[in-house]
Parts: C-alpha cells; sequence; structure tokens
C-alpha cells in the first residue's frame, strides 16, 4: 500500500515567491479515513499485489505433421512453447511420451528433449515413453536444468530416430507436460499442465518418404 505519510514528505514551492509551502491535506472519502496526514491510509486503498511467477506450456505451430521416413534421424515430433511470465523459471522436472500405433521395434537410439540448442534430457531408449498415455506417470529429473528469463519463451521439441525397419503406415504423437519448475525470485516450486499432456501433431511412417 502506498501512503503519503506526513506534510513535509512532499516538496512545494510557490511559483511568484519562490517559498516552500506546507501541503495541507482535505479528507477523501474513497481514500483516507480521516483529513490531514497520512493520506490514502483507508484499507485496501492505493494497494499493489505483487504475484508469483509463472510457466505456461503449449504446443508451437510450427509442429510437424504428415509422412516420416524408415531410418530417420532426429525426427521432430513436436514443439512446445515454454513462457515465463513474472519471473525467472528454472526447469527441473518433465514428462512425455510417443503415442499412436508405433512400438518398441520402431525407433533406434536415443530419445531427446531439447530447449533451444541444448539437450536437456537424453534416454538410451524410447521403451518407458511408448505408449504412455497417463500424464504425470513417468515424470523425470532433466539431465540439464534449463532456465527461462522473465517475460521470455523457449522452444522444446522431442527428437527420435526411426528404425530402419519401422513398420509402413505406424504412427507417432509427441506428448508433453507436468513440467515441475523453480521460480527463481520467490525460491518456491509448481507444475505446469499439471497431469496434463499436451499433444502435438500426428507423423506417420511411409516407406516412400525422403529424408
Amino acid at each position: 500500500q502506498f501512503i503519503i505519510q506526513n506534510d513535509y514528505d512532499i516538496t512545494a514551492t510557490g511559483v511568484s515567491s519562490g517559498s516552500g509551502i506546507l501541503a495541507l491535506h482535505a479528507t477523501n472519502l474513497s481514500g483516507d479515513a480521516s483529513a490531514g496526514f497520512p493520506v490514502g491510509e483507508a484499507a485496501n486503498y492505493n494497494t499493489i499485489t505483487v504475484t508469483q511467477g509463472s510457466l505456461t506450456v503449449t504446443k508451437h505451430t510450427s509442429s510437424p505433421s504428415g509422412n516420416i521416413s524408415q531410418g530417420q534421424s532426429d525426427v521432430v515430433l513436436g514443439y512446445w512453447q515454454l513462457e515465463a511470465v513474472g519471473e525467472d523459471i528454472e526447469i527441473q522436472k518433465a514428462d512425455f511420451s510417443v503415442i499412436g500405433t508405433s512400438v518398441i521395434g520402431d525407433f533406434s537410439g536415443t530419445i531427446r528433449l531439447v530447449i533451444g540448442g541444448t539437450t536437456v534430457y537424453s534416454a538410451t531408449t524410447a521403451a518407458v515413453h511408448l505408449n504412455e498415455g497417463t500424464a504425470g506417470a513417468d515424470q523425470v529429473s532433466l539431465n540439464t536444468y534449463y532456465t527461462i528469463p522473465a517475460g521470455t519463451t523457449q522452444l522444446l521439441k522431442i527428437l527420435v530416430n526411426t528404425a530402419s525397419a519401422a513398420t509402413n503406415t505406424s504412427t507417432l504423437i509427441g506428448n508433453f507436460g507436468d513440467v515441475y519448475y523453480k521460480r527463481a525470485a520467490s525460491n518456491n516450486f509448481a507444475t505446469a499442465s499439471d497431469d496434463a499432456f499436451v499433444a502435438a501433431n500426428t507423423l506417420t511412417v511411409n516407406t516412400a518418404a525422403l529424408t
């Protein structure tokens, strides 16, 4: 709450005389309990409420759809926009999955989470994240925590490799959510997209597709 405590807290000078003038104050019913000083002391008047920062997760419009090929490296399953509001946000954990008709034999190598140009999580197999449709069930700690400055956004992407014998017409849909984060200034924690996956678009393995 902002209050003018004393008359001498106001500096006023006469235009003609150049002399100092002591401020007077009459009652302002909307903001004061009485005439004189302090000014603005009425309950809930002239108050500012400071809220904690937050993180929002949305599917970005650049998320791909359509066909992918067998034996393709670094297939982007989707892009998610992470927006930090109010204060710097440090991302520490997340849950993600690959749903659709694909099976573990349709993948090879690692599955990765990348923010900007930084790989924040990598697993040698996609098995634990395959066809897991319940958000929050397999939340993982990131290999590298990532800080998003207040008032900015970053894109996160999920990358996989398809096997050379990936099943033709099998489908892949990336899911991302349950992002556990730390508020840098408030020094406490929260979860964005809590128990709710944000789904990307459908990708389809096509043996005729080119890499």
